[in-house]
Protein backbone atom coordinates (compact mmCIF):
# COMPACT_ATOMS: atom_id res chain seq x y z
CA UNK A 1 0.00 0.00 0.00
CA UNK A 2 1.42 3.52 -0.52
CA UNK A 3 1.77 5.54 2.02
CA UNK A 4 -0.21 8.93 1.39
CA UNK A 5 2.05 11.90 1.67
CA UNK A 6 0.63 15.07 3.00
CA UNK A 7 -0.81 17.92 0.95
CA UNK A 8 1.93 20.32 -0.70
CA UNK A 9 2.22 24.05 0.97
CA UNK A 10 1.24 25.93 -1.75
CA UNK A 11 2.18 29.97 -2.65
CA UNK A 12 0.66 31.59 -5.58
CA UNK A 13 -0.15 35.23 -6.14
CA UNK A 14 0.18 37.09 -3.49
CA UNK A 15 -0.98 34.45 -0.73
CA UNK A 16 0.08 30.87 1.33
CA UNK A 17 -3.07 29.13 0.21
CA UNK A 18 -5.16 27.65 3.40
CA UNK A 19 -6.20 23.82 3.86
CA UNK A 20 -7.24 22.07 0.71
CA UNK A 21 -7.94 25.29 -1.24
CA UNK A 22 -7.08 24.12 -4.70
CA UNK A 23 -4.31 26.22 -6.52
CA UNK A 24 -6.24 28.58 -9.48
CA UNK A 25 -3.92 29.25 -12.53
CA UNK A 26 -6.35 31.57 -15.44
CA UNK A 27 -6.49 30.03 -18.70
CA UNK A 28 -5.12 32.43 -20.60
CA UNK A 29 -1.93 32.61 -18.13
CA UNK A 30 0.80 32.27 -20.63
CA UNK A 31 3.22 29.62 -18.56
CA UNK A 32 -0.27 27.41 -19.51
CA UNK A 33 -0.93 28.50 -23.14
CA UNK A 34 3.16 28.73 -24.16
CA UNK A 35 5.08 27.60 -21.19
CA UNK A 36 6.40 31.19 -20.61
CA UNK A 37 8.00 30.82 -17.58
CA UNK A 38 11.25 30.07 -15.72
CA UNK A 39 11.76 28.25 -12.69
CA UNK A 40 13.95 26.73 -9.94
CA UNK A 41 13.52 23.47 -8.25
CA UNK A 42 15.26 23.03 -4.77
CA UNK A 43 15.69 20.26 -2.06
CA UNK A 44 13.78 20.81 1.37
CA UNK A 45 16.24 19.77 4.45
CA UNK A 46 13.84 20.40 7.07
CA UNK A 47 13.30 24.04 7.03
CA UNK A 48 16.46 24.54 5.44
CA UNK A 49 17.30 24.30 1.64
CA UNK A 50 21.08 24.37 0.09
CA UNK A 51 22.10 27.03 -2.38
CA UNK A 52 18.91 28.91 -2.31
CA UNK A 53 20.64 32.13 -2.87
CA UNK A 54 22.26 30.57 -5.81
CA UNK A 55 19.34 29.40 -7.85
CA UNK A 56 17.81 32.27 -6.92
CA UNK A 57 20.27 34.06 -8.09
CA UNK A 58 20.10 32.08 -11.30
CA UNK A 59 15.82 32.55 -11.70
CA UNK A 60 16.60 36.26 -11.94
CA UNK A 61 18.97 35.54 -14.15
CA UNK A 62 16.68 33.94 -16.70
CA UNK A 63 13.94 36.43 -15.90
CA UNK A 64 16.37 39.01 -17.23
CA UNK A 65 17.39 37.14 -20.21
CA UNK A 66 13.37 36.53 -21.14
CA UNK A 67 11.99 39.90 -19.87
CA UNK A 68 10.16 38.66 -17.32
CA UNK A 69 9.61 40.79 -14.12
CA UNK A 70 9.50 39.51 -9.97
CA UNK A 71 6.97 40.19 -8.10
CA UNK A 72 9.76 40.06 -5.20
CA UNK A 73 12.97 41.25 -4.82
CA UNK A 74 15.63 38.39 -4.06
CA UNK A 75 15.72 39.02 -0.31
CA UNK A 76 11.94 39.34 -0.47
CA UNK A 77 12.00 35.69 -2.22
CA UNK A 78 14.43 34.08 -0.01
CA UNK A 79 12.51 35.06 3.01
CA UNK A 80 9.51 33.49 1.31
CA UNK A 81 10.86 30.31 0.78
CA UNK A 82 11.62 29.87 3.93
CA UNK A 83 8.66 30.61 5.50
CA UNK A 84 7.15 28.19 2.95
CA UNK A 85 9.51 25.51 4.12
CA UNK A 86 8.44 26.37 8.01
CA UNK A 87 4.88 26.16 6.91
CA UNK A 88 5.27 22.75 5.49
CA UNK A 89 6.97 21.14 7.69
CA UNK A 90 8.52 18.33 5.60
CA UNK A 91 11.50 16.71 6.76
CA UNK A 92 12.02 16.27 3.38
CA UNK A 93 11.01 18.22 0.29
CA UNK A 94 11.24 19.62 -3.38
CA UNK A 95 10.90 23.60 -3.83
CA UNK A 96 9.44 24.65 -6.63
CA UNK A 97 9.82 28.55 -7.25
CA UNK A 98 7.77 29.62 -10.79
CA UNK A 99 7.35 33.24 -12.10
CA UNK A 100 5.05 33.31 -15.21
CA UNK A 101 4.67 36.14 -17.67
CA UNK A 102 1.81 35.87 -16.38
CA UNK A 103 -1.83 36.92 -18.76
CA UNK A 104 -1.68 38.67 -21.34
CA UNK A 105 -3.80 40.56 -24.81
CA UNK A 106 -3.25 36.83 -26.18
CA UNK A 107 -1.60 35.39 -29.25
CA UNK A 108 2.65 35.38 -29.37
CA UNK A 109 3.20 38.53 -29.13
CA UNK A 110 4.51 40.67 -25.72
CA UNK A 111 2.73 43.22 -25.50
CA UNK A 112 4.09 44.68 -21.88
CA UNK A 113 0.73 44.20 -20.07
CA UNK A 114 1.48 41.05 -18.90
CA UNK A 115 1.15 40.56 -15.20
CA UNK A 116 3.92 38.24 -13.66
CA UNK A 117 2.78 35.61 -11.57
CA UNK A 118 5.01 33.87 -8.87
CA UNK A 119 4.45 30.64 -7.18
CA UNK A 120 6.02 28.44 -4.56
CA UNK A 121 5.18 24.66 -4.25
CA UNK A 122 6.55 22.28 -1.57
CA UNK A 123 6.14 19.31 -1.40
CA UNK A 124 6.77 16.34 0.42
CA UNK A 125 9.58 13.58 -0.94
CA UNK A 126 11.60 10.43 -0.10
CA UNK A 127 14.41 11.16 1.67
CA UNK A 128 17.93 11.44 -0.01
CA UNK A 129 19.01 8.25 -1.57
CA UNK A 130 22.60 6.90 -2.62
CA UNK A 131 21.02 3.60 -4.41
CA UNK A 132 22.74 3.49 -8.35
CA UNK A 133 20.42 4.70 -11.00
CA UNK A 134 19.77 2.81 -14.41
CA UNK A 135 20.69 5.02 -17.02
CA UNK A 136 19.22 5.26 -21.21
CA UNK A 137 20.68 7.25 -24.17
CA UNK A 138 17.97 8.71 -25.14
CA UNK A 139 16.69 8.80 -28.90
CA UNK A 140 15.60 12.08 -28.15
CA UNK A 141 18.58 14.65 -28.84
CA UNK A 142 19.34 17.77 -26.75
CA UNK A 143 17.43 21.35 -27.76
CA UNK A 144 20.43 23.08 -29.34
CA UNK A 145 21.81 26.60 -27.43
CA UNK A 146 21.22 28.43 -30.35
CA UNK A 147 17.65 27.42 -30.50
CA UNK A 148 16.96 27.80 -26.20
CA UNK A 149 19.82 28.13 -23.70
CA UNK A 150 20.54 25.69 -21.44
CA UNK A 151 21.72 28.22 -18.57
CA UNK A 152 18.14 28.71 -17.73
CA UNK A 153 15.13 26.55 -16.41
CA UNK A 154 12.17 27.79 -18.77
CA UNK A 155 8.71 26.13 -19.08
CA UNK A 156 8.60 25.01 -22.04
CA UNK A 157 10.59 21.36 -20.69
CA UNK A 158 8.43 19.07 -22.97
CA UNK A 159 11.78 17.50 -24.58
CA UNK A 160 12.88 16.62 -21.17
CA UNK A 161 9.95 15.09 -20.33
CA UNK A 162 9.72 12.78 -23.34
CA UNK A 163 13.20 12.07 -22.68
CA UNK A 164 12.36 10.88 -18.83
CA UNK A 165 9.41 8.90 -20.34
CA UNK A 166 11.19 7.10 -22.65
CA UNK A 167 13.76 6.17 -19.50
CA UNK A 168 10.47 4.70 -17.81
CA UNK A 169 9.55 2.63 -20.75
CA UNK A 170 13.12 1.01 -21.15
CA UNK A 171 13.69 -0.11 -17.48
CA UNK A 172 15.25 2.58 -16.58
CA UNK A 173 15.05 6.31 -14.04
CA UNK A 174 17.05 8.59 -16.31
CA UNK A 175 17.87 9.48 -19.90
CA UNK A 176 20.87 10.88 -21.46
CA UNK A 177 20.95 13.63 -23.96
CA UNK A 178 23.01 14.06 -27.04
CA UNK A 179 23.65 17.28 -28.67
CA UNK A 180 21.71 17.32 -31.75
CA UNK A 181 24.55 17.81 -34.25
CA UNK A 182 26.86 14.87 -32.62
CA UNK A 183 27.58 12.38 -29.89
CA UNK A 184 29.23 14.76 -27.42
CA UNK A 185 27.13 14.55 -24.34
CA UNK A 186 25.07 17.10 -23.03
CA UNK A 187 23.39 16.14 -19.69
CA UNK A 188 20.49 14.14 -17.71
CA UNK A 189 16.71 14.36 -18.66
CA UNK A 190 16.86 16.43 -15.21
CA UNK A 191 20.39 15.76 -14.06
CA UNK A 192 24.22 16.48 -14.97
CA UNK A 193 26.40 13.90 -15.31
CA UNK A 194 29.69 13.17 -14.94
CA UNK A 195 31.88 9.87 -16.19
CA UNK A 196 35.28 8.53 -14.18
CA UNK A 197 37.57 7.26 -16.52
CA UNK A 198 41.61 6.47 -15.74
CA UNK A 199 40.60 8.29 -12.63
CA UNK A 200 39.35 11.26 -13.59
CA UNK A 201 35.93 12.97 -12.87
CA UNK A 202 34.83 14.26 -16.66
CA UNK A 203 31.62 16.05 -17.16
CA UNK A 204 30.54 17.77 -20.05
CA UNK A 205 31.11 21.45 -20.75
CA UNK A 206 28.48 24.45 -20.92
CA UNK A 207 29.50 25.57 -24.35
CA UNK A 208 28.23 21.37 -25.57
CA UNK A 209 25.29 22.54 -24.00
CA UNK A 210 25.56 21.13 -19.58
CA UNK A 211 23.72 23.70 -16.99
CA UNK A 212 25.88 25.13 -14.57
CA UNK A 213 23.74 23.41 -11.78
CA UNK A 214 24.27 24.48 -8.21
CA UNK A 215 25.20 20.67 -7.39
CA UNK A 216 27.51 20.46 -10.65
CA UNK A 217 29.33 23.11 -9.13
CA UNK A 218 29.84 21.72 -5.52
CA UNK A 219 30.84 18.18 -6.71
CA UNK A 220 33.65 19.54 -8.73
CA UNK A 221 34.73 22.42 -6.34
CA UNK A 222 35.09 19.10 -3.59
CA UNK A 223 36.58 17.17 -6.12
CA UNK A 224 39.32 19.60 -7.00
CA UNK A 225 39.60 20.13 -3.08
CA UNK A 226 40.30 16.02 -2.57
CA UNK A 227 42.88 16.34 -4.86
CA UNK A 228 40.93 14.35 -7.47
CA UNK A 229 41.23 15.52 -11.47
CA UNK A 230 38.76 16.98 -13.10
CA UNK A 231 37.67 17.58 -16.45
CA UNK A 232 35.13 20.11 -17.93
CA UNK A 233 35.05 18.90 -21.98
CA UNK A 234 33.18 17.66 -24.16
CA UNK A 235 32.19 14.07 -23.36
CA UNK A 236 31.51 11.88 -26.24
CA UNK A 237 29.13 8.87 -26.13
CA UNK A 238 32.19 6.35 -27.01
CA UNK A 239 33.71 7.75 -23.80
CA UNK A 240 30.09 7.51 -21.59
CA UNK A 241 30.13 3.73 -22.55
CA UNK A 242 33.66 3.00 -21.69
CA UNK A 243 33.77 4.27 -18.75
CA UNK A 244 34.58 3.36 -15.20
CA UNK A 245 31.85 4.39 -13.83
CA UNK A 246 28.84 6.84 -13.88
CA UNK A 247 27.39 9.30 -11.88
CA UNK A 248 24.12 12.03 -12.11
CA UNK A 249 23.85 15.23 -9.65
CA UNK A 250 20.96 17.28 -9.10
CA UNK A 251 19.27 19.24 -6.54
CA UNK A 252 16.86 16.45 -5.75
CA UNK A 253 19.14 13.56 -6.63
CA UNK A 254 22.39 14.85 -4.94
CA UNK A 255 24.86 12.31 -5.85
CA UNK A 256 23.54 9.28 -7.46
CA UNK A 257 26.11 6.65 -9.43
CA UNK A 258 24.52 4.30 -12.38
CA UNK A 259 23.93 0.75 -12.36
CA UNK A 260 23.65 -0.01 -15.90
CA UNK A 261 23.94 1.86 -19.24
CA UNK A 262 21.34 0.98 -22.28
CA UNK A 263 21.09 -2.54 -19.75
CA UNK A 264 24.55 -2.90 -19.34
CA UNK A 265 26.26 -3.17 -15.57
CA UNK A 266 29.22 -0.76 -15.08
CA UNK A 267 32.35 -1.50 -14.34
CA UNK A 268 32.38 -0.39 -10.87
CA UNK A 269 29.01 0.19 -9.25
CA UNK A 270 30.60 1.12 -6.25
CA UNK A 271 33.20 3.47 -7.50
CA UNK A 272 36.21 4.66 -4.90
CA UNK A 273 35.70 8.03 -5.70
CA UNK A 274 31.98 8.00 -5.92
CA UNK A 275 32.27 6.58 -2.68
CA UNK A 276 34.03 9.79 -1.37
CA UNK A 277 32.26 12.52 -3.09
CA UNK A 278 29.34 11.23 -1.87
CA UNK A 279 30.44 11.21 1.65
CA UNK A 280 31.77 14.87 0.98
CA UNK A 281 28.80 16.07 -0.43
CA UNK A 282 27.10 14.58 2.25
CA UNK A 283 28.90 16.74 4.52
CA UNK A 284 29.29 19.58 2.68
CA UNK A 285 25.30 20.26 2.72
CA UNK A 286 24.63 19.81 5.91
CA UNK A 287 27.08 21.97 6.96
CA UNK A 288 25.96 24.97 4.61
CA UNK A 289 22.12 24.17 4.30
CA UNK A 290 20.41 27.18 5.30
Amino acid sequence: MNERRSLPTVFLGDRFLSGEETPRVSLFDRAYLLGDSVFATLRGYGPRTFGKREHIERLFEAMDAYGIACPLSREALNELVKEALTRAGFPSSAVRITVSRGEGDGGFAISGNETPLLSIVVREIPAVSTNPLRAVVSELRAVPSSCLSPKHKVGSYMSHVFARAEATRRGAEEAILLSATSDAVVSGAASNIFAITQDRIVTPSEEDGARAGVLRHAVLRLAEDAGIRTEVRTLSRGVLEKADALFFTSSLLELRPVSTLDGVGLPQREHPLVVELQRRLRTHIDENAT
